[in-house]
């Protein structure tokens, strides 16, 4: 594999994720691939990724509005799962841990995900601190969010995404060795969201 990819599961494995130890790999804000050609970059990014960790393919699931029937039917191809409806990135975390391949979204987006978990946790007896202990995320940089909203001296448009940048995290950027110039994977991180000090859920390497 690429040295960007190799660096990507670097970081997945530092955050505690193993080859089949991810119960399943959402893919979110991906794009259209028919349409965009970044798109296709990260689609085949995230086929990869499933593939690399071996994720079952019936475990492998996405959503993108802007989804063409053509590009359905590509990810259906590879094995993975539609979301049929719009979950706005709320979808729950399942054990040992879910994945959320979420390429180059909006800061809303992230903001939901982490906001869906921590008001399950608070629902739920026994919950792991923060509700979070299953989920990472490989997406844009929080940190970087942090910096535009706390620290520059013009905020970013738009609402400022306080549960995201609150939340505990333990972050690890991927620097995009071969995509300089391109946005599919700009600023790329693995956010691990296991109340920012490993999660706990690593699980033996099982690749022989």
């Amino acid at each position: 594999p690429s040295r960007f990819f190799a660096g990507a599961l670097g970081a997945l494995s530092g955050a505690g994720l193993r080859v089949g130890g991810v119960a399943e790999l959402v893919m979110y804000g991906v794009g259209s691939p028919e349409r965009s050609a970044s798109a296709r970059a990260q689609l085949a990014f995230g086929v990869l990724l499933a593939s690399e960790l071996r994720v079952p393919p019936e475990r492998v699931r996405f959503f993108d509005p802007v989804l063409s029937d053509a590009d359905a039917m590509v990810l259906r191809d590879v094995g993975a799962t539609p979301i049929v409806e719009d979950e706005e990135g709320r979808r729950a975390a399942t054990s040992p841990a879910t994945l959320f391949y979420m390429p180059h979204c909006e800061a809303w987006l992230y903001d939901n995900l982490v906001a869906a978990h921590c008001a399950r946790a608070e629902r739920a007896v026994g919950a792991p601190p923060g509700g979070l202990a299953r989920v990472v995320v490989l997406g844009n940089s929080f940190d970087r969010y942090e910096e535009r909203w706390d620290h520059a001296a013009t905020k970013p448009p738009g609402e400022r995404p306080d549960a995201m940048l609150r939340a505990p995290r333990r972050e690890t950027r991927v620097l995009p060795h071969e995509f300089k110039g391109d946005i599919a994977f700009a600023e790329m991180a693995v956010v691990d969201l296991g109340d920012g000090a490993g999660s706990g859920f690593a699980q033996a390497d099982t690749a022989g």
